[in-house]
């Protein structure tokens, strides 16, 4: 099934959602999902856990609520609301899960005053990311606070759903004596005064809110209880007024918006106002599906934050990048974070203020968001990972200083089982704890790749044919004969590995292949073996719905050339093979990564007259082949980037004018 977030985007092909129960082992490569209100891919992965059936528990002792993670804010505030309490934080849809908000570590209107919800947990039930079936620690299910197991508590709060399913938690609740707020809205000439003014204010409940197609429309909404009220006693959330019929057309147009928010600031500014609790907390909610709003292309929210210092220029900076774009937001929202640091080692939010911009996808504008994302993350500021769906590794580095050390510590509670689309696309889960099995790993090249592997964090096992010349204690080493393909097969069926690199090669002498026997070995070992095995292998990735397939093609592979006619002619089969398994397995979410690393100055060249310009060393070679097998998107690459329009000028030479050419 094709599943998304609310925003949309990015669609997830042929997702499996598979309801979450209590102590199975976690599914490789899959990720906790609850309601889906994130916008981005946080909660993304071809395989996912439903979370949202898990309501077991909703309990009040006291202040403290004990909470099951599938329960909803609706659940939870039309629950504890009559009982006169609160949660402490609310985000601005009623419609997350508990499991969501501890995973993302909301935050608030009221955030200066209350913090990030972290700050309110007592303890989280959580079950740990783990899959190995030998493991004792199979599906268990582990209580962590600031008392107890606090390490994980830390990195489960804001920690993305990555340390493993949250199942319940505890928190602890505000009094609440009444559901009326007063709403006083001011207007101001400029973001910098309605920034100083959002500063100032001491209402407890407070927002910016302007309009990015005109610039003239700054609003402070400044939201206080109203006192000598009261909670009615059968108090209930309002539910949705409005459902929109269908999203195939964005409503969201510039024209439209310039219309209706001229209209919605004048509405706001009129005399000070009573509102209810729901107004203050969700006003989008009143709309049941106001993502249908931006169409059937989906959204993009930019969130993101920047400390006090500075604020002014930085913005100026970033309105006008925007302006200056094309790509004007149809929402933007300012809110303030007050000095209160969250537990959470991951968490967004830092003193200061955060920004909020809804933009309507349209051709373009993801390029342009990841310009942005950078240069944000040059100005100091960072970006808030569950709404987002473009930052890159580098950058999302810079902006969380945490990231290195979060990685580290992930792997003592999650085996490489959990991993979302953000995960993977920011580095946190690429290379954690994968195993590669490396298929040749006597020739020059495996070898080179062994310490690039290492130092992306990934687990080898050395397949050889020869396993008693590998001189290395750190990995497993077996013996692996392509020339004997269903004696490899019935060895790697008992092996667990997430990636294989295919190494083997063989480069006879050109008449000895052309006119001997030797011709059967080139061909097992270059392409007839790589078939089978790689075929094998293919079956168990996509039995265990993960896997990464990278083959080493060659030169020779282009086209038929008479200085290595047998050998070229099987790298020439192998990439092919390579390129219609790569169409066959990508539906089902397996990389095929063709490598094209053109001369190589290896002992199987050893003694070959190649130019030093177009001749790679093993170390350049090994470095692209980690590079693409560990993380990113490619299906084939050149070490050399000379070698492409080289190979492009071989492949379309007349075939009468080739066929003169003694290549």
């Amino acid at each position: 099934m094709k599943v998304s977030n609310w925003n949309g985007r990015p669609v997830v092909e042929n997702a499996t959602l598979t309801p979450f129960e209590r102590g199975r082992a976690t599914p490789p490569n899959s990720c906790p999902r609850g309601n889906g209100r994130s916008y981005g891919d946080a909660s993304l992965q071809h395989s996912i856990i439903d979370c949202t059936g898990n309501k077991e528990t909703l309990e009040l002792d006291g202040d403290i609520l004990s909470v099951s993670a599938g329960f909803t804010v609706t659940d939870i505030l039309n629950f504890c609301i009559p009982k006169g309490f609160i949660l402490p934080v609310i985000p601005g849809t009623q419609h997350a899960t508990v499991g969501g908000m501890i995973a993302a570590d909301v935050h608030g209107k009221n955030h200066e005053s209350n913090g990030a919800l972290g700050s309110w947990i007592q303890s989280i039930e959580i079950q740990l990311g783990l899959r190995e079936p030998q493991s004792t620690k199979e599906g268990e299910i582990i209580t962590c606070s600031t008392t107890e197991n606090e390490d994980l508590f830390r990195m489960t709060i804001g920690g993305l759903g990555l340390t493993g399913i949250i199942i319940s938690a505890k928190f602890k609740l505000n009094p609440l004596e009444t559901t009326t707020f007063e709403q006083h809205v001011s207007k101001f000439p400029s973001l910098e005064a309605m920034i100083e003014a959002l500063d100032k204010s001491s209402a407890t409940h407070k927002t910016g809110w302007f309009d990015f197609f005109q610039m003239d429309q700054f609003l402070l909404l400044e939201n206080s209880p109203k006192e000598g009220t009261n909670i009615p006693s059968n108090f209930q959330l309002r539910k949705a007024k409005i459902k929109l019929p269908f999203k195939s057309f964005p409503f969201v147009q510039p024209a439209l918006m310039k219309i209706y928010n001229k209209r919605y600031a004048r509405n706001l500014l009129k005399p000070k106002k009573e509102v209810r609790i729901d107004d203050v907390l969700f006003p989008l909610d009143s709309i049941s599906n106001w993502n249908y709003l931006y169409g059937s292309r989906g959204f993009y929210q930019l969130q993101f934050s920047f400390p006090k210092d500075g604020i002014d220029e930085k913005m100026k900076a970033v309105t006008l990048k925007i302006l200056e774009s094309k790509f004007i937001p149809v929402l933007a929202v300012v809110k303030k974070h007050g000095a209160l640091k969250s537990v959470g080692v991951l968490s967004f939010v830092q003193p200061g203020f955060s920004f909020a911009f809804d933009f309507v996808y349209k051709k373009g504008l993801t390029d342009f968001l990841r310009e942005l994302n950078q240069e944000i993350a040059e100005m100091g500021g960072r970006v808030y990972l569950v709404k987002d769906a473009l930052l890159k590794g580098a950058a999302f580095e810079k902006m969380y200083p945490e990231a290195k050390d979060f990685k580290e510590r992930l792997s003592n509670y999650n085996d490489g089982s959990m991993q979302s689309l953000l995960s993977n696309r920011i580095n946190l889960t690429t290379s954690m704890n994968q195993r590669f099995l490396i298929i040749g790993a006597n020739s020059d090249i495996a070898q080179a790749c062994i310490p690039h592997f290492e130092k992306g964090g990934a687990q080898l096992i050395l397949g050889a044919h020869k396993p008693n010349e590998i001189q290395n204690e750190s990995h497993e080493i077996i013996e692996i004969d392509v020339t004997k393909p269903e004696d490899a097969i019935q060895k790697i069926e008992s092996l667990q590995f997430d990636g294989v690199l295919y190494a083997a090669g063989s480069l006879p002498k050109n008449e000895e292949a052309l006119f001997g026997a030797i011709a059967d070995h080139t061909m097992a070992v270059n392409y007839t073996g790589a078939v089978r095995i790689l075929g094998a292998i293919s079956k168990k990735f996509i039995d265990q719905k993960k896997g990464t397939i990278v083959g080493i093609s060659s030169a020779g592979a282009v086209r038929g050339k008479t200085s290595n006619i047998v050998y070229g002619s099987a790298k020439g089969g192998f990439d092919h093979f390579l390129a219609g398994l790569r169409q066959y397995l990508h539906p089902k979410g397996i990389r095929v990564v063709t490598i094209r690393p053109g001369f190589v100055a290896t002992k199987m060249t050893e003694g070959l007259d190649l130019s030093p310009k177009l001749t790679a060393t093993p170390d350049q070679v090994a470095e692209t082949i980690v590079k693409h097998a560990l993380r990113g998107n490619r299906n084939i690459v050149y070490t050399k980037p000379i070698w492409r329009p080289i190979s492009w000028i071989i492949r379309n030479v007349p075939e009468p004018i080739f066929k003169r050419k003694q290549l």
